[in-house]
């Protein structure tokens, strides 16, 4: 595991195929099925277009299928890889869920990982709409789009989470398909990450500009405000998370290094 964690690392935080060492999985399929909890278009969203990707590379350079279960078609975050750990489904597109099978992986929360509100998606628009929370997190994309611009009047681009997504497959799936094969999937989920990443960050410059023009107050904080809000924000967390890594929050400092030397090649 500790291996594929690098490679999300060095993918900018993707995991290209971060295969699960689970339970035995008879499953010999040339269809995969593949699903997520975020929308099937590609155009709105970072999920539905890495999966829409993945879908066509895969079956453009190969015999093999893809079949698509976006927006909780087969249940949440975690009953989906639930369901990869058990062998009845082949792949999962997760983000916060990956935690929960890898505890190293929310070193890619920081800083920020406590500001969320604990408000289900369903009941949004009316907490924000009758006071029950403040204020709410998520890419500018889904704001637009799900017409919260319209209960709120201020946005700040704090850029506080970086949002990563994971592929997850079920191993002994992975490791039945021919070493041709899997090398394709990795390569689609690379393809994928990287374009998913794009299409978001195309519909947040879009999203900004158009909740502007419905109103909406857009804030992006300077670079010495940054500063002000990681230090008053991040070493809590960091903390909190060398206490529950212990000899895995190496990969704190590791994830550190990469991002300096990332930011240095800016």
């Amino acid at each position: 595991m500790e291996g594929r964690i690098r490679k999300l690392m060095k993918y900018t935080c993707f995991v290209a195929v971060a295969a699960l060492a689970l339970a035995p999985a008879a499953m010999a399929a040339t269809t995969i099925k593949l699903a997520h909890v975020d929308p099937a278009e590609w155009q709105s969203s970072k999920k539905g277009a890495a999966a829409t990707i993945f879908k066509n590379i895969v079956e453009g350079e190969s015999d093999m299928k893809v079949e698509l279960f976006p927006a909780k078609a087969l249940g949440n975050e975690n009953e989906l890889v639930q369901q990869a750990q058990e062998g009845t489904l082949h792949m999962a597109l997760i983000s916060g869920a990956m935690a929960k099978v890898c505890k190293v992986a929310d070193v890619l929360n920081i800083p920020y990982t406590f500001a969320s509100a604990p408000i289900a998606w369903s009941e949004l628009p009316n907490a924000l709409a009758t006071g029950v929370v403040d204020g709410q997190e998520n890419p500018v994309g889904v704001i637009y789009n799900n017409k919260l611009h319209k209960l709120q009047k201020f946005m700040t681009l704090d850029g506080h989470v970086y949002a990563v997504d994971f592929i997850v497959i079920n191993d002994e799936f992975f490791q039945s398909l021919s070493d041709k094969n899997q090398a394709l999937l990795k390569k689609a989920a690379r393809t994928a990450g990287l374009m998913g990443r794009a299409i978001q960050q195309f519909n947040t410059a879009e999203g900004v500009t158009k909740v502007v023009a419905e109103g909406m107050q857009v804030y992006s904080p300077s670079a010495a405000d940054m500063k002000k809000f990681k230090d008053a924000a991040q070493p809590a967390v960091v903390k909190w998370l060398r206490g529950e890594l212990g000899k895995d929050a190496k990969w704190i400092d590791k994830l550190d290094k990469a991002v300096a030397k990332a930011s240095k090649n800016q």
